[in-house]
């Protein structure tokens, strides 16, 4: 997604604290709860969950001018403020009134975010989003259009992984991203396709011999 940053969003992330992280330093941990997102500045992070045998399966690979989150939990008090009465957010699902410090959460519950090289983010405040949000439309039209976005590429990814071999996910990911084989570990790209690295080899020596 390459549309350009209404000036007020702009200078919301330029005014924004600077987080810098070393290779492998975790910015988010696999079931934390956070209160930001990030835009990255320079460097390059994965997104990824743990399964249940403890393995790690990475979603996505986000460079420069990414936006990343995980999991994000909002007091209710913020939720029914910053949305319309009519979304009814502050029900729980069987209808009765949330508490008043009911919770409300986002992705996944499982979802981590680690630097794969020298990686700086810009750090932003949830609240401060949805108040831009509010006042600024063209900030509001942007961050929607972000999220509807991204479930897109979520989308596209879940069918991915049932509709193509991963051989051909292989060669759509280097497509897409032809830095990346250079910068991170056949590691990391066998676990974005959730296949072993010995099976990753395999594929990339029937490529290159093809």
């Amino acid at each position: 997604m390459h549309q350009s940053l209404p000036a007020a969003l702009q200078t919301l992330i330029q005014c924004s604290p600077l987080r810098v992280l070393a290779k492998g330093d975790s910015l988010v941990r696999p079931g934390a709860v956070c209160s930001q997102v990030w835009v990255l500045e320079h460097g390059l992070l994965r997104t990824y969950s743990l399964g249940a045998d403890g393995g790690e399966f990475n979603h996505d690979f986000l460079g420069p001018r990414a936006w990343a989150w995980a999991r994000l939990e909002l007091r209710a008090s913020d939720r029914t403020a910053a949305l319309p009465s009519e979304g009814r957010l502050d029900l729980m699902p069987d209808g009765t009134q949330a508490p008043s410090n009911a919770r409300l959460c986002c992705a996944e519950s499982a979802l981590g975010i680690e630097a794969l090289m020298p990686t700086a983010v810009r750090v932003l405040e949830v609240a401060k989003l949805d108040a831009l949000r509010r006042s600024d439309a063209a900030s509001g039209t942007y961050l929607m259009d972000r999220l509807m976005w991204a479930s897109s590429q979520r989308l596209g990814r879940e069918a991915a992984l049932v509709q193509l071999s991963p051989a051909e996910r292989y060669r759509s990911l280097i497509e897409a991203q032809p830095t990346l084989e250079s910068a991170v570990s056949q590691k990391q790209i066998a676990a974005w396709l959730g296949i072993t690295p010995v099976a990753l080899s395999r594929i990339r020596r029937r490529l290159a011999s093809a």
